[in-house]
């Protein structure tokens, strides 16, 4: 046991004692190897996220290897959100080569995780994009390289291209989360009329007296509201957002119409065929016009991924002649520029050429929708609102009460 002497306090003249024990030494020994413990343990924590990797996302050759990209590029972004997870970066090889390397053609989980015990990763994702009837489908996947076992899993398809990549943030969170994708999106409808308890139908089917609240699919609906003493209302409405609100005032009134009477259907024969005929030829201008676009869409897509490999090439090729001026070879140097020269030139004819042929067919898709839409409307119009003798001398009978207060 020891005694230590206290240096005075600056409000007291005397002087503390203060007595320490040989057990403090030991508390602090103590204290220190918890402190190098927990220092020890620190790279260790830091280290607890697991290794990952995307292998590029594979299409076949009817869709542009773009959607495979921004796919591809969706999921690794999404990847940083997760906390248990860390992307490597890319890889040099294909989901294709990675398959034919290791024999695993039907992607059996042993086989991929094979493939990912060479990357050096502890999960592997993948996946397909193909062309299906009712739009794009795609498949990705995700395995545990240490158990063997697919832990990831999301098949889903989107109707066409500006679906996906409006909605594919969303699909690969879902994806890696381990959520199903719903792309079918939903408004809650909030009906409103003045005066209240009319009743309701939308798409045929009653939902009772208002005021109402409805869930929809988004999208057009048709919709009638009726009210005893009251003029009903019939329309179609769009709906877009994820909620809305829907006014109505009714007006006062009612409508007596008399007994069905017979027409003389050989006064409107030549209006129907015509309006008949005028369909088809809609249908046919829309079709032809539908496809003009599709094949200007398609030619987009190809010019962008020339776009892409024209940078790629480029950059090489600045690389190699980078790395001739530094060994001081100027012949390479020239030679090397030439290529350069050359890509450029061959890069800029293909850029003319597309942007040619995408105007050509952008320009024959809007001619063709102009006329499709015009003779839809003289269609419409001689199947629906032309009146012969007959029709016009029948509406004249309708009886109309309408009644203010």
């Amino acid at each position: 046991m020891s005694f230590e002497k206290q240096p005075r306090s600056p409000k007291s003249n005397s002087h503390s004692i203060v007595m320490t024990h040989p057990l403090s030494t030991k508390y602090l020994y103590s204290l220190a190897l918890v402190l190098l413990a927990l220092m020890a343990a620190t790279p260790c924590l830091a280290q607890s996220k697991r290794p990952a990797v995307v292998l590029p996302i594979e299409v076949n050759s009817a869709i542009s290897s773009r959607l495979a990209k921004t796919i591809t590029a969706s999921v690794r972004r999404e990847l940083g959100r997760f906390a248990d997870l860390t992307d490597l970066g890319l890889i040099d090889f294909s989901l294709s080569e990675a398959r034919m390397s290791f024999g695993c053609m039907n992607e059996a989980e042993e086989c991929m995780s094979a493939i990912g015990e060479t990357v050096g990763v502890e999960i592997m994702f993948w996946g397909h994009l193909t062309q299906s009837r009712d739009g794009l489908t795609i498949r990705l996947r995700g395995i545990d390289v240490t158990r063997k076992r697919v832990v990831y899993s999301l098949d889903t398809t989107v109707r066409d291209r500006v679906e996906l990549e409006q909605n594919i943030d969303d699909i690969t969170n879902a994806f890696l989360s381990g959520q199903p994708y719903l792309n079918r999106k939903e408004t809650l409808v909030k009906l409103r009329t003045t005066p209240p308890n009319a009743k309701v139908w939308i798409d045929g089917r009653s939902y009772g007296p208002t005021p109402i609240e409805v869930t929809l699919e988004t999208g057009f609906h048709r919709i009638r509201i009726e009210h005893d003493g009251f003029l009903p209302v019939v329309e179609e409405i769009s709906l877009s957002g994820p909620s809305e609100t829907l006014r109505y005032s009714l007006e006062r009134g009612s409508a007596l119409a008399p007994a069905p009477r017979l027409e003389d259907s050989s006064s409107t024969d030549w209006s129907f065929w015509a309006g008949s005929g005028l369909g088809v030829a809609a249908l046919g201008a829309a079709t032809v016009g539908g496809i003009m676009h599709y094949q200007a869409y398609g030619i987009r897509g190809d010019e962008l991924a020339q776009s892409d490999q024209y940078t790629i090439d480029d950059n090489r090729l600045r690389a190699a002649i980078a790395n001739a001026n530094r060994e001081m070879d100027s012949a390479s140097v020239a030679q090397l520029g030439q290529q350069r020269d050359d890509l450029h030139s061959l890069r800029t004819a293909s850029h003319d050429a597309n942007e040619s042929s995408y105007d050509d067919k952008v320009f024959a898709g809007n001619v063709s929708l102009g006329v499709a839409g015009a003779a839809a409307i003289a269609a419409t119009y001689l199947l629906f609102f032309h009146d012969g003798p007959a029709q016009v001398s029948a509406r004249q009978d309708q009886v109309y009460l309408s009644f203010d207060f």
